[in-house]
């Protein structure tokens, strides 16, 4: 956790696999924690709910449990408390929406073997 002047506040945690792939893909954008308030994370967290923070000041890192190299990091949207656990919701990363039909359409270009040039026209086929 990195905290200093003009700094964003990085707070890390670990996630089951069963749970952490779905949170990587942004299928499930938030983590529920029972709050100990002997962790300093939970007292930062705390503080900057209550502080009138705006959305990426405070960012969240989620770290695969069985493989901690396999991580992510997004903008915290918002923190909530709820019956001694805490709530921490991210901004989900942003995404193209694109079909794989028409993502395929476009990547493909005509080549025309006499001159070796690419028109730069989508492929039809």
């Amino acid at each position: 956790m990195r905290i200093g002047y003009d700094e964003v506040w990085t707070f890390t945690f670990k996630s089951l696999p069963e749970f952490f792939y779905k949170e990587k893909k942004d299928v499930k954008n938030n983590t529920i924690r029972k709050i100990d308030l002997h962790d300093r994370r939970f007292i930062r967290l705390l503080v900057l709910a209550d502080s009138g923070w705006n959305d990426g000041e405070a960012r969240i890192e989620i770290a695969n449990s069985e493989n901690p190299d396999d991580f992510f990091i997004r903008n915290i949207r918002d923190i909530s408390v709820f019956n001694g656990f805490m709530i921490i919701t991210w901004i989900p990363q942003k995404r193209e929406l694109v079909s794989d039909h028409e993502s395929i359409a476009h990547s493909k270009r005509i080549y025309d073997i006499g001159t070796g040039k690419v028109d730069g026209q989508k492929n039809e086929l």
